[in-house]
């Protein structure tokens, strides 16, 4: 059995459609012929609302989803603050630096700071907070300027 918790979550917040069906499977045996079996399943599509916050994991570094599979987008990053750094040094042929920020989500998603969403996915506490979170990145000096390791360029 799966746990379909999360899904209804997003479902409950209005970034998913849930409706029931079937599907007709066929399970080989070792012996003899395959059983055929109809099981009844849930299936989840995105509304208006999740497909204008889907992102893709190389889209949006902030989203509820780790770095496999599709993601939904929660707010924007604007660092407020540098709150510490290392000297810029030189890399494998590049010049790095370890950045600490401080930062707030603008356009914050009112799904990502509902009770059920921050109980079952603890980060958006941290990242949703009025007073703001800290995060950290590596930065790479290139021609145009610090780029973001996290970025694509």
């Amino acid at each position: 059995m799966t746990n379909t918790a999360p899904f209804d979550l997003f479902a409950s917040a209005g970034l998913l459609n849930t409706k029931t069906g079937t599907i007709d499977i066929t399970r080989p045996k070792f012996t003899g012929p395959p059983t055929r079996q109809t099981l009844a399943v849930r299936i989840y599509d995105l509304t208006a609302m999740g497909q204008k916050a889907l992102r893709h994991p190389d889209a949006q570094p902030n989203a509820v989803f780790g770095p496999l599979g599709d993601q939904f987008c929660y707010g924007t990053p604007q660092v407020d603050a540098i709150t510490r750094f290392t000297e810029p040094s030189p890399v494998m042929g590049t010049t790095v630096s370890s950045v600490r920020y401080r930062y707030r989500l603008k356009d914050k998603a009112d799904w990502a700071t509902l009770p059920s969403m921050i109980a079952a996915f603890p980060i958006l506490a941290k990242t949703t907070a009025a007073d703001g979170a800290e995060g950290r990145t590596t930065l790479v000096l290139t021609s145009s300027g610090w780029v973001d390791t996290r970025s694509n360029p």
